[in-house]
């Protein structure tokens, strides 16, 4: 929810700004590696398609 809140407010596609943009997507990037390599920790079936 967290993760969401914040895409909603800050988008990653169409930011002007480079840097924004570049900084915008790494941390959704390294979200998704975190709560990946969560369920896995916790032994929770991944899923592949939301």
């Amino acid at each position: 929810q967290v993760l969401n809140r914040f895409y909603e407010k800050h988008p990653v596609i169409g930011e002007r700004d480079t840097n924004i943009m570049l900084t915008r997507l790494a941390l959704v990037i390294l979200s998704f590696i975190v709560l990946k390599d969560l369920i896995w920790i916790m032994g929770l079936p991944m899923v592949r398609k939301l």
